[in-house]
């Protein structure tokens, strides 16, 4: 029954009681794009991260104690750092986030619960990325677009060990339009 929903407008906002009333948990400048909690941490969800476009600087957020309060921890990330992280996906201790819809597409992971995060660029098998999915800590999936900004073709990235090496599951012989690009809101319900 607790969710949280993220907009562009810089609001992170919970719920917990299934969407009845929604606390407003922080407002600031920063354009959130993606969130996501750990499911490990029981009906509380206490450790969670929110991602950021437009904003290359400070990309990454998180929590540990279910929202109250959040920090800006772009500074774990080692390797290629996104512009912007548009999904973000957890399983365990493992998450992931992907970006950006514009600049070099790269996908950030943890395995340590969020204390360190590295980032591989995957411009050799996609041109942008809006979100990510992981069925668990070795199968996953990332969509995006093989031109850089979402122009060109839908692609679907896959990975079998864990996200240290992708290669195009799919991709769309259509091209992608406004309806794929980015909402204004991000949701993540446990």
């Amino acid at each position: 029954h607790r969710g949280w929903i993220v907009n562009l407008a810089g609001e992170i906002w919970n719920t917990g009681d299934g969407g009845q009333t929604w606390n407003l948990q922080i407002d600031n400048d920063r354009r959130y794009r993606s969130v996501a909690f750990r499911e490990e941490d029981g009906p509380f969800g206490e450790v969670g991260w929110a991602g950021t476009v437009g904003q290359p600087e400070s990309v990454l957020w998180e929590t540990r104690d279910g929202g109250e309060h959040w920090i800006d921890i772009s500074h774990r990330i080692y390797g290629n750092k996104p512009n912007g992280i548009c999904g973000i996906w957890t399983v365990g201790d493992y998450a992931w986030g992907v970006g950006a819809y514009n600049g070099t597409p790269t996908i950030i992971k943890t395995s340590d619960g969020g204390e360190t995060w590295h980032g591989r660029a995957v411009g050799n098998v996609a041109g942008a990325l809006i979100d990510v999915y992981f069925q668990d800590e070795n199968i996953g999936f990332a969509v995006g677009g093989t031109g850089d900004n979402l122009d060109g073709l839908a692609v679907i990235l896959r990975t079998e060990d864990g996200g240290e090496t992708w290669e195009q599951a799919d991709r769309k012989s259509s091209r992608l339009n406004s309806s794929h690009k980015p909402s204004s809101y991000a949701v993540f319900c446990l």
